[in-house]
């Protein structure tokens, strides 16, 4: 075995885990533990069991999920109000707990300083968290989807979620108009003020090749806090399919319809844009090919005008080669005509020399006879 001069044998006993733990909670031993310190959290209680006159309950952090244990004396737990802010003067200890390894950090509490109202509780505190997911991902398009959808000449998958006894549907069919027809719509009952229902219903419609917008539908009345359910609201900033909502809820703003990715403040107006939005995607459509037509009609025009033009240039290119043309084609007969005199010329004196050379030839075969008939006779 190797080992440097680091190495701590312990005159060979090894440590065991609970000896390990203790070890470092004595070494662990900052000022803030022999101190009295001022401290501040949102109360949180716990079980409720009596430990020696002490309870065990807990300290969290104001603005972030940090939690410590609160040991609190049974007199002053009398006082203490879960959810609100406290402040308090007390001193920290630490306890191992060998089972899972650890050293946990308590905060206890010897004099109430002051007790004040949360600015927020848990649930406003976690409604902020998912309106800051939402922002964080992004509100989707959703006019700019459906409008897609319709110029591809596709018919829109509208799932809407109304109550068991809710008469809106007819609200939304009679808004749609003649764009009812063009749209894949479905509507499921279900109760609208349960949270396991609702919840339910996104589950099985949270699909995105049968459903492209989810609508959760219902109109004014009571028991409408579910929509604030933090809960509901964090499905449906995890939901893959379009969410609308069209709730009648006209004092406040539910937390559903503000992590919605379009909303509606009530059934109707849901049916009047389901039938403005068609209309005018059929009206861009329209624009669009007028414009393309319009456009591709200069553009022949344009052709055509150029081409007239380039035919108009070669039928003026051609009378003037034809105007050089016929001045050379003068040139070329007069020069012909000039040839042919020459030839004629040369013809005649080929023929005079022809005559002159059989002439020659007579002449010197004349001679010949006649010197040889000389040099017979001599």
């Amino acid at each position: 075995m190797l080992i440097d001069d680091r190495t701590d044998l312990s005159n060979g006993v090894p440590y065991t885990p609970s000896a390990l733990l203790q070890l470092y909670n004595t070494a662990m031993a900052p000022a803030a533990t022999r101190n009295i310190l001022l401290l501040k959290g949102i109360y949180q209680s716990g079980a409720g069991n009596n430990y020696n006159g002490m309870y065990y309950d807990r300290l969290k952090d104001e603005a972030t999920d940090a939690v410590v244990t609160l040991i609190v004396p049974a007199l002053v737990r009398k006082e203490l109000a879960p959810g609100k802010t406290v402040e308090f003067y007390g001193y920290i200890t630490k306890r191992v707990v060998t089972a899972g390894g650890r050293i946990e950090i308590h905060a206890n509490i010897t004099q109430l300083v002051a007790q004040t109202q949360n600015r927020y509780n848990e649930k406003e505190v976690r409604a902020l968290a998912i309106q800051q997911e939402k922002v964080n991902r992004g509100y989707r398009d959703v006019d700019s989807a459906v409008k897609a959808s319709i110029v591809r000449g596709e018919r829109l998958r509208v799932m809407i979620l109304v109550g068991r006894a809710a008469i809106i549907d007819s609200d939304i069919l009679h808004a749609m108009e003649e764009a009812v027809g063009f749209y894949d719509l479905r509507f499921e009952r279900i109760g609208m003020s349960s949270e396991a229902e609702i919840m339910d219903a996104l589950d099985r419609h949270d699909h995105p090749e049968t459903t492209d917008l989810l609508v959760l539908s219902r109109g004014g009345g009571e028991n409408l806090d579910v929509f604030d359910s933090p809960v509901i609201a964090e499905r449906c900033v995890n939901l893959q399919p379009l969410l609308l909502t069209a709730i009648g809820h006209k004092e406040n703003i539910p937390l559903v319809q503000r992590v919605a990715d379009k909303a509606f403040i009530t059934p109707t107006a849901l049916g009047q844009w389901l039938n403005a939005i068609y209309n005018d995607s059929i009206a861009d459509i329209e624009h669009s090919k007028a414009k393309l037509v319009e456009g591709m009609t200069q553009q022949f025009k344009a052709t055509y005008e150029k081409q007239v033009e380039t035919l108009q240039q070669r039928i003026r290119d051609i009378e003037e080669m034809a105007g050089k043309n016929q001045g050379l084609l003068e040139r070329t007969r007069e020069l012909a005509e000039g040839y042919r005199l020459q030839a004629q010329r040369l013809d005649a004196e080929a023929g005079k020399a022809r005559v002159m050379k059989w002439v020659i030839r007579l002449a010197v075969a004349v001679a010949a006879g006649v010197l040889g008939w000389f040099l017979g006779r001599h």
